[in-house]
Order: structure tokens, then C-alpha cells, then sequence
């Protein structure tokens, strides 16, 4: 073959003199050298023959799973960061749950906007019309609360006395406790909580703070507030003293916390 001279190339156009790459293996390689008798026989050849490695799979991997609520939910969180923080219950079977809880409110919104979105209404738009109907919702429920209540309060009903619900059901569980170590103990205990087979019968709440000492009421508003944030140490001993001073009766005298 002739040498090609620079002149022999047509200007603009250069000659191309690289050789082909072959790709090829390690033991592909080795053993064409065997068969040419061009290097000796490396050690580990028989065992990579005899174990050769794994042949490599290439598999197409699955798309992500993606819904269209996750990404409207996601919207809806966004605009309104208050709600991250409003509890789910996890056990749904729970009768004690109430209804409020066993639902997300992100998850009732965006279920109505994905029947509008599913009609043809477009996102934004179908975000805008479920947040006007919850408003009115909201309006006609705060209305339906405020008549409820005008109702009751032209037949003489009053609201209830003694702050929450809770705290009070927290109040009675506390005093069951204090009144079961007190008995287990031998101290004077209130025998009218109980059944004469000594089972739990219950507190009258309200009837009860009204007629306990005032220090004995603060001390046990303290207590629950501090056993509510895990905090209850020494308040226990304070209040087990306290109502046996209400009781006014030595150890094992079986005397009454309320006086009755």
C-alpha cells in the first residue's frame, strides 16, 4: 500500500490512522496466549475456569409507585404546614379513638378534589372550589353551634364547671391510684370509692374538688400536670399525705379523704 502523502488528501479532510479498539477479557485474553504457546500457564487459570464468575444480569428497573393523591396531598400539606402536626391514630380498631382522629384532614380534602380533577375540573381550580366548601362548612357548623347553644341557654342549661373533660378524667385516675397504694399500704383510705368487694366504683369529680382543702386541690393540680409531662416525683407522697389528714384517722383507721 502506498504512502499517503499530505498532498494526496483533498484539502478540508484529514486522514483517519487509529486502529480499531476490541474490547475483550481477561481470560479470553490468557487463553489465546495458551494456545499460541506465548506465556506460561498463570496459577490461578484452572481455578477461574473452574469457577468461572457470575454472569451479570441487566434488568430494566420498575418505575416508582406514584399516585396522583400523593402529590396533591403534598400540595395541600404545603400551603398548610399547621397540619403536619395533627395526630393520626395508628390502631383504627380502637372504639376509644374518636372520629376526628381516625381521619386526616388532608385526606378528606383531597379526596374531593380528585372526584372534581376526575370530572374534568383542572387541579388548581378543583383545589380552589373544596377549600370554599369547606369554608362553608365550617361557617355553617361554627352557625349550628352558636344556635345549639342559645337553645340551651334559653331553657336554663349553664356550661359545665371544672375545666376540661380531660384533665378531670386525668384528676380521677390519679386519685384511684393514690386511694388503691393507700389501702394496699394501711393507710387511711376513702372506702366510699370502692365496692365492699373492693373493686373500683368511682369518683364524683366535681363533687369531690369542692369539697377537698384548697391546698389539696392545688397539690393535686400540680401532680396531674406534672405526671401528664412525666414529670411526677414527689408530688405523689404529698397528696397521699394530704388526704389521710383529710380523713383524720391513724393507719389503718380506715378514715374518709372527703370527711363523709
Amino acid at each position: 500500500m502506498p504512502l499517503v502523502k499530505r498532498w494526496h488528501v483533498p484539502r478540508g479532510l484529514r486522514p483517519t490512522l487509529t486502529g480499531r479498539k476490541v474490547r475483550t477479557t481477561l481470560m479470553s485474553r490468557v487463553e489465546r496466549q495458551q494456545r499460541g504457546n506465548v506465556a506460561p500457564r498463570p496459577l490461578w487459570f484452572d481455578a477461574a475456569l473452574a469457577h468461572p464468575p457470575p454472569p451479570k444480569f441487566q434488568l430494566d428497573r420498575p418505575p416508582d409507585l406514584a399516585f396522583p393523591e400523593d402529590e396533591l396531598r403534598r400540595e395541600w400539606l404545603r400551603r398548610n404546614p399547621a397540619a403536619t402536626m395533627v395526630p393520626k391514630a395508628l390502631f383504627l380498631e380502637e372504639a376509644s379513638v374518636p372520629d376526628e382522629l381516625r381521619r386526616h384532614p388532608a385526606d378528606a380534602f383531597v379526596e374531593r378534589q380528585m372526584e372534581l380533577i376526575e370530572e374534568g375540573t383542572a387541579p388548581e381550580e378543583a383545589y380552589r372550589i373544596v377549600a370554599a366548601e369547606q369554608e362553608r362548612e365550617g361557617d355553617v357548623r361554627a352557625l349550628e353551634e352558636r344556635t345549639a347553644r342559645g337553645v340551651a341557654a334559653a331553657l336554663g342549661a349553664e356550661p359545665a364547671d371544672g375545666g376540661d373533660e380531660s384533665e378531670m378524667r386525668g384528676q380521677t385516675l390519679l386519685l384511684r391510684r393514690f386511694a388503691e397504694e393507700a389501702r394496699d399500704m394501711g393507710l387511711p383510705y376513702p372506702r366510699h370509692w370502692f365496692h365492699p368487694d373492693g373493686s373500683w366504683k368511682g369518683v364524683g369529680a366535681r363533687a369531690l374538688r369542692a369539697s377537698l382543702a384548697a391546698r389539696t386541690r392545688r397539690a393535686l393540680d400540680r401532680s396531674t400536670a406534672d405526671a401528664a409531662g412525666g414529670v411526677a416525683n414527689g408530688a405523689d407522697d404529698a397528696v397521699l399525705s394530704m388526704l389521710g389528714e383529710e380523713g383524720g384517722g391513724g393507719k389503718g383507721g380506715g378514715g374518709d379523704a372527703t370527711g363523709g
